[in-house]
């Protein structure tokens, strides 16, 4: 009888933990899917942030060099903004941006497998995947041949990207 009343073990209510998942390295095809669809989705949210040197290059001409200038100036702080937001905010937060997480990829740090920094997000998307693309894209490719399935910017930023299974 006094077998049926043993005490249950602690419960763990670190709320913190990750669920404990399986991963493995995400391939180059699940990559290009996800960038695809970041893409899309950053150019929709880049449209609108256009908008403004639209109207200021219509109002001062569009032979107005004074316009041109500054809606060149527009369009490159609205992508610099935009960029630093979407990419620092989702590898920060999130582990992935919504292209990744819509196909179960995350981008993680090497040492620690957690997520990226603000810092090391843009320095991945902007400094890694332009060292990428200045090998006429080789450094992309990487990602087929390698067994870590690790690009050129996952090497140079310590990042690996995997495959999440629940």
């Amino acid at each position: 009888m006094a077998d049926r009343f043993q005490a249950a073990p602690p419960l763990n209510l670190n709320v913190t933990d990750p669920p404990q998942v399986a991963v493995e390295p995400a391939g180059f095809w699940i990559r290009f899917v996800a960038v695809f669809v970041d893409g899309m989705i950053f150019g929709f949210i880049q449209y609108p942030l256009r908008i403004p040197a639209y109207i200021l290059t219509m109002v001062m001409g569009n032979e107005s060099t004074l316009a041109s200038g500054l809606s060149i100036l527009w369009m490159v702080v609205a992508y610099i903004a935009s960029f630093y937001f979407y990419f620092g905010w989702f590898y920060s937060n999130k582990g992935a941006t919504p292209g990744k997480l819509l196909v179960n990829i995350r981008v993680l740090r090497d040492d620690t497998g957690t997520h990226l920094s603000y810092g090391q997000a843009i320095g991945r998307e902007f400094l890694g995947k332009f060292l990428s693309a200045l090998t006429l894209g080789i450094g992309y490719f990487l990602a087929a041949f390698r067994e870590d399935k690790k690009a050129l910017h996952d090497l140079v930023f310590s990042t690996r990207v995997v495959r999440v299974r629940k």
